[in-house]
């Protein structure tokens, strides 16, 4: 009974010893006590010197004393609040805590969306995730969508409203960011985008994205006779490519000729008009650009036609298959390919090649229209 009673007497001088230092580093008498509640491991953290990070776990309104160690586990990657917050809710057994950080110290992390974070943090990524909780994008009805969408190779995180506009409108994913990301949902002609010629022969030119006034390519050369019609004209960088392509296609037993390579403004202007005078607009626009939207007036195009055959029949000549097997090889991409009216705006044109340069290949692999490919990679 006296060794009890000797024990006790001891651990209250020894609490009170505690108290008197903690008091004096600077502890308020509120949090002295919980501090007291702590085990030893918890309490020695604070008698050494007033520790800030650890008074603002225990000043904290939603604070378990039993729960000390855990909070502490999360500290220094979460801040105090967010430690209780994330333990007091079990989040660390549900969530990648890396990700909850990374959403947490985010500069564009808004508070009272926290739950629409948690709900739909499994499923996309932060970056994906803020963008679409921040702009109201995301909500139950649309996530089997979103995560569709998602999946595709060559979604943009930028187009995402508008393919939720246009989701109902297809049965494939492929084909709603192919649609979105061409901007395919806007009229043809229906913009003043210019395009950036400084990307010289990535340039893209569409029925969205025009040339400047007066664009005329600064080296041109002549095509000799002996390569296609009399007055042909392309870049140097291109000419020399289709020189190589030719041969190649010569030592295969293949013969090709270009029948129309650049065309200035005024000639385009020509050329369109002529068409209108057979056919309505609407058909013409399948098949012929408007002024200053043709990739002719660039010199990096070439139509691409076999003695003996025009361009009613070249579909049927060895060297159209010749072609789209190789001309890769030499820097050139068919601009127009089969099927995908609905993305280039024209019509198969097995003819038509434009010269991109080193770029074809990974073109050629990818197996997109230019119109794409260049929306993803090169915008």
């Amino acid at each position: 009974m006296k060794k009890a009673v000797c024990l006790f007497f001891l651990c209250l001088l020894l609490s009170s010893c505690q108290a008197i230092t903690l008091k004096k580093l600077g502890y308020t008498k509120e949090e002295i006590s919980v501090i007291s509640s702590l085990d030893k491991d918890g309490q020695a953290l604070f008698t050494e010197s007033y520790r800030d990070d650890l008074v603002a776990l225990l000043d904290n309104p939603d604070f378990d004393n039993t729960k000390f160690n855990d909070y502490l586990s999360l500290i220094p990657q979460f801040t105090c609040a967010d430690s209780i917050y994330i333990i007091n809710n079990s989040l660390q057994d549900s969530c990648d805590l890396d990700k909850l950080a990374e959403l947490f110290n985010h500069e564009l992390f808004i508070r009272n969306k926290l739950e629409d974070y948690l709900h739909f943090i499994n499923d996309f990524s932060v970056k994906d995730l803020l963008f679409m909780v921040n702009g109201n994008l995301l909500n139950y009805q649309n996530k089997d969508k979103l995560l569709a969408i998602m999946e595709d190779k060559y979604y943009i995180n930028d187009n995402l409203a508008l393919y939720l506009d246009y989701y109902d409108n297809f049965t494939k994913s492929r084909n709603l960011v192919e649609y979105v990301n061409t901007l395919r949902y806007l009229p043809d002609y229906s913009t003043d985008y210019i395009t950036d010629t400084s990307k010289g022969n990535l340039m893209i030119v569409n029925k969205y994205y025009a040339l400047p006034d007066g664009y005329v390519p600064d080296n041109l050369v002549s095509v000799p006779e002996e390569y296609g019609n009399p007055g042909m004209k392309l870049t140097e960088e291109c000419f020399e490519a289709y020189k190589q392509m030719y041969n190649a296609a010569l030592n295969d037993g293949m013969d090709l000729y270009i029948n129309s390579s650049y065309r200035s403004y005024n000639t385009q202007v020509n050329t369109y008009n002529n068409f209108l005078t057979k056919d309505s607009q609407e058909v013409v626009d399948t098949y012929s650009a408007r002024p200053s939207h043709s990739e002719h007036q660039t010199g990096l195009a070439i139509d691409i036609l076999s003695p003996g055959y025009d361009f009613g029949t070249i579909y049927y000549a060895d060297e159209v298959d010749w072609l789209a097997e190789n001309a890769w090889k030499y820097g050139f991409i068919l601009r127009y390919p089969d099927g995908k009216m609905d993305i280039t705006g024209y019509k198969f044109e097995p003819w038509h090649y434009r010269y991109v340069g080193d770029l074809a290949e990974d073109i050629y692999n990818s197996g997109l229209t230019y119109d794409e490919y260049y929306a993803y990679y090169l915008k």
